[in-house]
């Protein structure tokens, strides 16, 4: 959080043309932009999120929710940062997407680990690289980026089943055991019975995403 504060400060210093908005308690369900007033947003070429551990994500769908285009993906040029396109946890892009937002957003991976702990810390040269790319985006991408999230015969109850099932299977892999994905979809499959074989695949592959540091 600090970080992503750090790199909207230092562009909204840098540049005449910008907006910020800081919500409080995404970590408990999005509470601040859960209540955003989303004509702020009308005037927006695009939005970016600061918010993702690690260095190199660029996060281009939550769950079921699609948050960009492709062409505000190529705009952005991110792979000469040495980004790569992935899949995200519940944020705050996620609720304004699904309150309406019609431009492209992103969440990016900006500098820090191992959040929410006694042990936080940031790798400096991780953060001047997301800034850079945060002020490429700003300065090379022009164009409005239009995009409207697809949501595919998906309910909002299972957004909560999936997040359920994320915290749950987590805190199992924190213990250190080596399970599969097959492993876990037969122990919760009765549990969590909305949710295929993919969705286990992606839970998995996020938790070893964000507790590996290259």
């Amino acid at each position: 959080d600090k970080n992503g504060i750090w790199i909207a400060l230092k562009c909204l210093k840098k540049y005449d043309t910008l907006k910020l908005a800081f919500f409080v308690s995404e970590e408990v369900g999005c509470v601040g932009s859960g209540k955003a007033v989303m004509d702020f947003f009308n005037d927006c070429r695009f939005v970016i999120q600061p918010d993702r551990r690690g260095y190199q994500d660029i996060i281009n769908e939550i769950g079921w929710t699609s948050l960009c285009s492709p062409g505000f993906l190529k705009a952005a040029g991110y792979k000469k940062f040495g980004y790569k396109e992935t899949h995200g946890m519940m944020t705050d892009v996620q609720e304004l997407k699904e309150r309406g937002l019609q431009v492209s957003c992103i969440n990016l991976s900006c500098g820090y680990y191992e959040p929410h702990t006694d042990h936080e810390f940031t790798i400096k040269k991780d953060l001047m690289n997301c800034l850079s790319l945060v002020e490429h985006i700003i300065e090379n991408c022009t164009d409005t980026y239009p995009h409207q999230a697809e949501i595919p015969g998906r309910r909002r109850g299972i957004y909560d089943e999936f997040d359920e099932a994320m915290d749950e299977i987590f805190a199992l892999l924190d213990q250190g055991e080596l399970w599969s994905t097959e492993d876990l979809y037969y122990m919760y499959h009765s549990v969590f019975p909305e949710l295929d074989m993919e969705d286990y695949r992606r839970i998995y592959t996020e938790y070893y995403n964000l507790n590996t540091i290259e």
